[in-house]
């Protein structure tokens, strides 16, 4: 009994912080906005303290922040804010990939792999869950073989293009996913080979591309109208 309340409620946990994190990173390219934490709490049917939790969570990654009077805030997401954790991302991630490369076994890689190919079979097809499933393959479960957690803490939080993925495929029924296909795939056969130093260099190279295809996402944004806004943001006049 109390292992299923025990699993509800943390099924609850990841939920809100999920639907929390994509109302924040739809809002993200329009504008600033401030976060009032009662009202996302009686949205939520939680305390304020869960939200606050939450948000501190978001915080830590660089989704929000604070201002002078301590508010929370959310955005603008700016060019420049991309490309300079771009540049991050590109010295830190195939730093991680070199360290993680020994503890990595093939059959995962050859998971990883698979799972690319069918996406670019089905570039037309892809949904958000499968795009996330597949950036995290290489961002996020790849890296984290380098057991090292103070690099991984840096690049977890430099990582806020994979959080705002989704803003640029909805609007449009686009998949932005779908040009780094090849790029992944070059990694992991890389990889596979016992070429660490070519992989690393491959990972630099496809971020720099991501960092240039992500800017021309982000600038053509303008055009389309602002999602609605939850009721626990408001619009920074």
């Amino acid at each position: 009994f109390f292992k299923n309340v025990l699993d509800t409620e943390k099924q609850r946990s990841v939920d809100l912080h999920q639907d929390i994190e994509q109302q924040i990173a739809n809002l993200l390219p329009f504008g600033e906005f401030w976060v009032n934490e009662q009202k996302a709490a009686d949205h939520y049917h939680v305390s304020r303290t869960i939200i606050r939790q939450a948000l501190s969570k978001f915080a830590e990654r660089g989704l929000i922040g604070k201002d002078y009077r301590s508010h929370w805030t959310v955005g603008p997401l700016t060019s420049k804010m991309l490309n300079d954790l771009f540049i991050i991302r590109s010295k830190l991630e195939p730093l991680a990939l070199i360290k993680a490369a020994n503890h990595l076994n093939s059959k995962v890689i050859h998971q990883w792999l698979e799972r690319c190919h069918n996406a670019r079979d089905n570039a037309k097809d892809l949904d958000q869950e499968t795009i996330k499933q597949l950036e995290d393959d290489l961002h996020v479960h790849l890296l984290e073989y380098s057991n090292n957690t103070p690099l991984l803490r840096f690049i977890h939080q430099s990582q806020l293009a994979l959080v705002v993925n989704d803003v640029f495929a909805k609007p449009r029924n686009t998949r932005p996913f779908s040009a780094a296909m090849t790029e992944h795939i070059m990694i992991y056969e890389y990889l596979l080979r016992g070429a660490i130093e070519p992989a690393a260099l491959a990972l630099e190279t496809h971020i720099q591309l991501s960092a240039k295809r992500t800017t021309q996402r982000l600038k053509a944004l303008s055009i389309f109208p602002m999602p609605p806004l939850p009721s626990w943001l408001t619009r920074h006049a």
